[in-house]
Parts: C-alpha cells; structure tokens; sequence
C-alpha cells in the first residue's frame, strides 16, 4: 500500500492538465522573483479491482515543514528551485486508512529539483523546459503577492500489475517574498 500512495502521489504532481480561468492574475503582476511555498493540498479518489471487487479509496496529501522557493528571473527566463517541504498522505479504504510521511518531497513536484529550467508564461500556462523536457502547469492565481499552481489526473496506472484510474486535484500555494 506504500508504494501505491507514493506511486499516486508522485503521478499527482508530474502530471498536470490545462484548466479555463481567465480571471487569474492581476493585470501588473509579474511572476519574476522569489516565491514561498505556504502549502500544498490534494484530494481525490482511486478505484481498482481486487480479487473481482471493485475497490474505491480517498487519498489526500498535505505539505508541512514548508521551506522551499521558486526564484524566477527573467533575460533570460530561468527558474531555479531551492529547499524542502514534506507531505502527509493519508488513503482511506473499507473503513480502514494508512497515513504516510515523506520528509522531502520536493522531488515529486514537476519541477526539477537540480536544474535550472527555462520559463515562458502565455495567459494561464507556465511553460517549463529542463534537459529537453517540457511540463506545463496551469496558473490558478497570479497577483503581486500570491502564486497558485493548479494540479489534476485523471489517469489509468499500473501498480505492479493491477490497475489503478486515479482522479485527483490539488493546488500549491506561494507567497511573494
């Protein structure tokens, strides 16, 4: 079940779609500087099967021990992560529920922990490049002091041979520093 929570978490984070907000930002904000993390939560729902029963589970996860920046600079357009944070997963199924710590969860998030990526922002998409690879986060909230990334799944994964659809949606927090 660890790796099960783990798996979905981390699936949680990478994958990231496109959502419609178009009251997002301030007009003058800019998303150069140093942001602080304050929190990130998700929630959602898996189902599988399990020995021909179809099994549904909630799963939630919370940050704690928030010390990690994203420093965006601009000519050029780079961003640089540092720090920590950790997360509580908690799965709950059949009346039963499992809590999992993970001290250092940085990197699960679709930002690479140990490179510098490059940066574009076109109305609510944040476009990422690091070593070749492209992620594309939705921007829920930009003002001058606040930052929010929105981050769903809505996927099908395979867990050592048993599938499992997960649908999940989370946001994490900044504050300008």
């Amino acid at each position: 079940m660890r790796k099960l929570s783990i798996l979905l978490l981390a699936v949680t984070l990478i994958l990231t779609c496109c959502s419609s907000n178009d009251e997002f930002t301030d007009a003058n904000a800019s998303i150069v500087g140093t942001w602080e993390m304050i929190s990130f939560n998700s929630s959602g729902t898996g189902t599988t099967t399990i020995q021909m029963l179809p099994v549904t589970f909630n799963i939630n996860a919370n940050s704690f021990n928030e010390n990690y920046q994203l420093i965006f600079t601009e000519n050029p357009n780079e961003l640089t992560p540092q720090g920590t944070f950790g997360l509580t997963i908690e799965i709950s199924a059949l009346g039963q529920s499992m809590t999992e710590t993970i001290e250092d969860a940085e990197s699960l998030l679709p930002i690479s922990e140990t490179a510098t990526s490059d940066w574009s922002l076109s109305g609510n998409q944040l476009t990422l490049m690091t070593n070749g690879e492209t992620v594309i986060l939705t921007v829920t909230e930009l003002t001058e002091t606040n930052l929010t990334f929105l981050v769903t799944i809505d996927e099908q994964v395979d867990v050592n041979g048993t599938v499992v659809d997960a649908q999940l949606s989370g946001e994490i927090d900044f504050v300008r520093m």
